[in-house]
C-alpha cells in the first residue's frame, strides 16, 4: 500500500496486533494498512476479496463467507472471530469488526474494519476446553484427520467401547474388535460417504462389550472442509459417541410411529417415502409429493404402481426389486447420483436416493426412502462443462497445446490437440516416453537437459525443437512451462503451452501475413508487446473487444489502452505482468478488462515472452479468453451453497434450541408441546418461502399466527402499524413470541373472557422496529411465580437470535411485551 493512498488507515499505526483495511465492495478492491499485512504475515495484501478467503483458515472459510455475504445483505456495521493460516504454518485468532456504508439503495459500498489479533486468549479457553473434553462423563469425543489418517479419542471414549487406551487409534481394528457384526457394514459405508461429503451425519449402531454384552450408540458428527480437489475427500471429521442403550430399551419404536416423527417427515423439503410391509405408501414429504405431482391420492398406494407411473422399464423394475430386497433382508441401499428419463413428464432427472428398513408402530417392518434432486445442479454443472468446452475450443482456434507434468511421479496431461500435432491415436495414455520419442534425435539431448535446468533452477522452461508429425513429416515447435513449488520450496509440478511454429521456420517474410490471418481468426484475445509493455502487434478479436482501430493503440503501453486504464489496481496488475515477462517468467492469471459501452469481461490472460538466440527476451505475446460466463457460474454455485447452508443451519438451529427449552421446562408434555411450536415456526416459513425469502409481511404473519381467532381480529384483537418486511430470523423468532402470547392470552389473559381485548402495534424509525402486544380487560394479571416456556421464548430465544432488547410487564391491567430491534429484524 502506499503512503499517499487515501483509503490507507494509518490511525492504529504502531500498535501491535492490530491491522485496518478498506474494501470497496463494487469495485471488489482491498486496501490493507502495513500492520495488517505484519499480521497476516504477507508481503502485500490481497487485491479482492477471494484472495483474503484463501488466507483463512480452511475450516473456517466457509463460514466466513456466509458470514461476510449475511453482512453485505443488510446493517451498518459487523463483527465476528475467525482463525488465519499464516505462510509458516502459524494459526492465529482474528477478531473482525467494522462499519458499511452504503448507497441510497442500501448497496454496500465501502467497509472499513480492524482486525484484532486474539491468539493468546482463545488459545487459554481451548485449553479450558480441552480439560473440559476430557471430564466430560457419558458422551466420548473424537477426531479423526483424514489428510493423515490419525486419530484422537477422549477418556471417555475408550471407556465407552471398553476399549484399552493408547496413543494411536486403529479405528478399523476398533471396529472389528467391537463394532456387531450386522453393523459394521452400515458404518463402513456411512464413514466413506462422510470422508466425501461435507456436513453433519449421524448414525446409530450396536457393539459388543469384552464381557459379550451389546450397546447401543448414537454416533454424531461433522465432516469439515475443504474437499481436496484430486482425492475428492475432506481434511477432519470431528463427533461424538454416546451410549444410548437404556433409550432403546425403553422407547423401542416410539421414534417411528411418534406424530413428531410423521410432522418431520411430511414438511422435509427434500423426499420422504414410508413403505409398509405390504409395499403401501404411508408417509410422504413435502418433496415426495412435488415428485410425484399430478398424483392423486398418493397415501395407501401400491409403492410399486406409483414408481411404475413415473419412471420406464427396466429401472422401474430394477428400483422395486431394491425396495423389497431391503424390505426382506434388512439391507441398506444407496445409489448416487441416478440418471433416468421420466416416464410421465418426458425429461430426464438425476437423483440420490437411499433406503433403510425401519419398524413401523404396529410391529411389522417397514422401509424410508430419502432421495434428493440433482437435475438443477447436474444442469449447472453441464453449464460449467460446456464452458470449459468453448474455452477449449479457443485455444485450438489459437493453435495452442496445453500440458501438465507431475514432476513427482511423472505423468503427464495434455490437450487433444496434441496427439493431432503428432498423429497419435487419442486412445493411447499420455506419458513423457512417448512424447520424446517423437522429438527429433537431434534435439531430445538438449531438450531434456533445458528441462531438467528449468526443474533444478526454476527458471521458465523454453525450448524450440522439431518433433515428427503427420506421414512424418517434421515440425518445428515453441514450448513454455513454468515449474510450480509445494510447500518446503519442492517443485511439484510443471504447465506450460506448446506453439506449432513451423511456418516461422519454413517461409519468408509472407509468413508474418498468413500467420496474421491465422490470428485474426481465432477467438482469442492476442498481441505482442516490447519489453517496456508498448504494443507491438494485435489481433482482430482484441482490436474488437477494445472497440479501437490497429493505429490507435499500436506504440501506446498497454494498461493505458481503454480495457485496462479504468481503474488504477487492474492496470498496475497488468504492468506488473509485464514486467515479469519481459524477465523470463511466464504469466497467467484473472482480470477484469472493460469492453464497449462500459461493460466488464473477465479474462484468462497469459503472458510468455520470446526468446532470441542468445536467450534474452526479445518480446512478450499477450493472450487472452473470455471466460465471464464460467465466472458468473461459479459465483452463482458457490452463493447458492453459502445461501442453503446459512439458512439450513438457522433452522436447524432453532428447532434444536425449542426441544432443549421444552424437555427442561416440561418433559412430560414434550411431544405435544413440540408439535405445536413446530407449527408456529412452519407457519412462518410458509410466509418466508410465499415470498421467495426476500423477506414477511410482519401484518401477515401476525394474523398466521393468530388464525385461530380470525373473527376477533378488527374487534378484539387490533392491529397497526406501517408496512414491514421481516428476515428470516425475525419472522421466525417473532411467529413463535406471537403464538407464545395468543396461547396465553387464551389461557389465563384478556382472551380468556368474553370483554377482554389485545392490541398489536408496531413502529418503524431510522432502521429500528418496534413492536407491542398490549392486553386488557382481562382477568387482573400478576407475574408468574414459576419462569415456563413461553417465558423462555418471549425472552431468551427472541433476544438471543434477534440481538434485541426485550421487556415484559404485569400491570394488573393486562400483560405488556415490547420488543425493540435494530436493522437484523429487517429486510430492504
Amino acid at each position: 500500500m502506499r503512503e499517499s493512498d487515501p483509503d490507507a488507515p494509518m490511525v492504529f499505526a504502531g500498535i501491535a496486533g492490530v491491522g485496518a483495511y478498506t474494501w470497496h465492495v463494487a469495485e471488489n478492491r482491498l486496501v490493507w494498512s502495513r500492520e495488517l499485512t505484519t499480521l497476516y504475515g504477507v508481503r502485500q495484501s490481497p487485491t479482492a476479496e477471494q484472495g483474503f478467503t484463501q488466507l483463512v483458515h480452511p475450516e473456517d472459510r466457509m463460514r466466513v463467507e456466509a458470514e461476510i455475504s449475511s453482512f453485505l445483505e443488510g446493517g451498518d456495521s459487523y463483527e465476528h472471530e475467525f482463525r488465519i493460516l499464516r505462510p509458516g504454518g502459524e494459526v492465529r485468532y482474528i477478531h473482525d469488526r467494522g462499519v458499511i456504508e452504503r448507497t441510497a439503495d442500501g448497496t454496500a459500498l465501502v467497509l472499513r474494519g480492524l482486525n484484532v489479533d486474539v491468539t493468546h486468549q482463545r488459545v487459554m479457553q481451548a485449553a479450558d476446553y480441552t480439560a473440559r473434553l476430557g471430564a466430560a462423563k457419558g458422551i466420548g469425543f473424537y477426531e479423526y484427520g483424514i489428510t493423515h489418517n490419525r486419530s484422537w479419542w477422549s477418556a471417555e471414549m475408550f471407556r465407552i467401547f471398553d476399549a484399552t487406551y493408547r496413543d494411536r487409534i486403529d479405528p478399523d481394528a476398533v471396529m472389528d474388535e467391537r463394532v456387531y457384526e450386522e453393523d459394521r457394514d452400515r458404518l463402513r459405508a456411512l464413514q466413506d460417504t462422510a470422508s466425501h461429503r461435507l456436513g453433519p451425519y449421524e448414525i446409530e449402531y450396536r457393539i459388543r462389550r469384552r464381557d459379550g454384552r451389546l450397546r447401543w450408540i448414537r454416533d454424531r458428527g461433522e465432516t469439515l472442509g475443504p474437499l481436496d480437489p484430486v482425492t475428492g475427500r475432506a481434511w477432519q471429521i470431528r463427533g461424538t459417541a454416546t451410549d444410548i442403550t437404556g433409550h432403546k430399551e425403553r422407547t423401542q419404536a416410539i421414534p417411528a410411529g411418534s406424530e413428531t416423527f410423521q410432522q418431520v417427515i411430511e414438511r422435509a423439503p427434500f423426499g420422504i417415502c414410508v413403505i409398509d410391509a405390504d409395499f403401501r405408501l404411508v408417509h410422504a414429504s413435502v418433496g415426495a409429493m412435488t415428485a410425484f405431482g399430478g398424483i392423486e391420492p398418493l397415501i395407501g398406494r401400491n409403492y410399486g404402481d406409483l414408481l411404475r407411473r413415473i419412471w420406464p422399464e427396466p429401472f422401474a423394475s430394477a428400483a422395486i426389486g431394491q425396495f423389497r430386497h431391503t424390505l426382506e433382508t434388512g439391507e441398506p441401499h444407496h445409489a448416487p447420483s441416478t440418471r433416468e428419463r421420466r416416464y410421465d413428464k418426458g425429461r430426464t432427472e438425476v437423483y440420490d436416493w437411499a433406503l433403510e428398513r425401519i419398524s413401523l408402530p404396529n410391529g411389522r417392518p417397514g422401509v424410508v426412502c430419502y432421495f434428493y434432486d440433482l437435475s438443477n445442479r447436474v444442469r449447472q454443472d453441464v453449464g460449467r462443462q460446456e464452458s470449459e468446452e468453448r474455452l477449449q475450443l479457443a485455444y485450438e482456434a489459437a493453435g495452442m497445446v496445453a500440458w501438465d507434468l507431475d514432476l513427482v511421479t511423472g505423468d503427464v496431461v495434455w490437450s487433444p490437440q496434441l496427439y493431432e500435432l503428432l498423429a497419435l491415436d487419442p486412445a493411447i495414455s499420455s506419458s513423457t516416453d512417448i512424447f520424446s520419442e517423437m522429438i527429433h534425435p537431434d534435439d531430445r539431448g538438449a531438450v531434456e537437459a533445458e528441462l531438467a535446468r528449468a526443474i533444478d533452477s526454476g527458471r521458465v522452461f523454453d525450448a524450440v525443437f522439431r518433433i515428427r508429425g503427420h506421414a512424418g513429416v517434421t515440425r518445428h515447435v515453441l514450448a513454455r512451462g513454468r515449474v510450480i513449488r509445494h510447500d518446503g520450496g519442492h517443485p511439484a509440478r510443471m504447465t506450460g503451452v506448446i506453439f506449432d511454429v513451423t511456418e516461422r521456420h519454413g517461409k519468408d517474410r509472407d509468413s508474418v501475413e498468413r500467420l496474421r490471418l491465422v490470428l485474426d481468426s481465432a477467438v482469442a484475445f492476442i498481441g505482442t508487446l516490447d519489453l517496456e509493455g508498448r504494443i507491438l502487434e494485435a489481433n482482430a478479436m482484441a482490436l474488437e473487444a477494445g472497440d479501437v482501430g490497429r493505429d490507435e493503440v499500436i506504440g501506446q503501453f498497454a494498461w493505458e489502452t481503454y480495457g485496462w486504464s479504468y481503474d488504477t489496481e487492474v492496470a498496475g496488475q497488468l504492468r506488473a505482468a509485464i514486467a515479469r515477462a519481459a524477465a523470463g517468467e511466464i504469466v497467467r492469471y484473472d482480470a477484469v478488462a472493460r469492453s464497449p459501452n462500459e461493460g466488464r469481461v473477465t479474462v484468462d490472460m497469459l503472458l510468455s515472452p520470446i526468446l532470441g538466440d542468445d536467450g534474452s527476451v526479445r518480446e512478450i505475446v499477450v493472450s487472452g479468453f473470455d471466460v465471464t460466463e464460467r465466472e458468473k457460474a461459479k459465483e452463482h454455485a458457490e452463493f447458492l451453497m453459502r445461501e442453503i447452508n446459512h439458512r439450513s443451519k438457522n433452522i436447524l438451529a432453532l428447532i434444536q434450541a425449542i426441544a432443549r427449552q421444552i424437555w427442561k421446562t416440561d418433559p412430560e408434555d414434550f411431544f405435544s408441546r413440540f408439535q405445536t411450536r413446530l407449527q408456529a415456526l412452519a407457519s412462518s416459513q410458509d410466509i418466508l418461502v410465499k415470498g421467495k425469502w426476500n423477506g414477511a409481511s410482519l401484518e401477515q404473519l401476525a394474523q398466521s399466527q393468530l388464525a385461530h381467532f380470525a373473527d376477533l381480529i378488527g374487534s378484539r384483537i387490533r392491529l397497526e402499524g406501517p408496512p414491514a418486511s421481516l428476515s428470516a430470523e425475525a419472522a421466525q423468532a417473532l411467529g413463535m413470541a406471537f403464538h407464545e402470547l395468543a396461547t396465553n392470552a387464551v389461557k389465563y389473559g384478556a382472551l380468556s373472557n368474553e370483554t377482554g381485548n389485545v392490541d398489536i402495534a408496531w413502529h418503524l424509525k431510522d432502521r429500528s422496529l418496534s413492536v407491542s402486544w398490549v392486553e386488557h380487560g382481562g382477568p387482573p394479571v400478576s407475574p408468574p411465580t414459576r419462569k415456563g416456556f413461553g417465558s423462555v421464548v418471549l425472552d431468551t430465544i427472541v433476544r438471543g437470535s434477534l440481538s434485541a432488547d426485550v421487556r415484559i410487564d404485569y400491570p394488573p391491567e393486562g400483560l405488556r411485551w415490547t420488543l425493540t430491534c435494530t436493522d437484523k429484524c429487517l429486510v430492504a
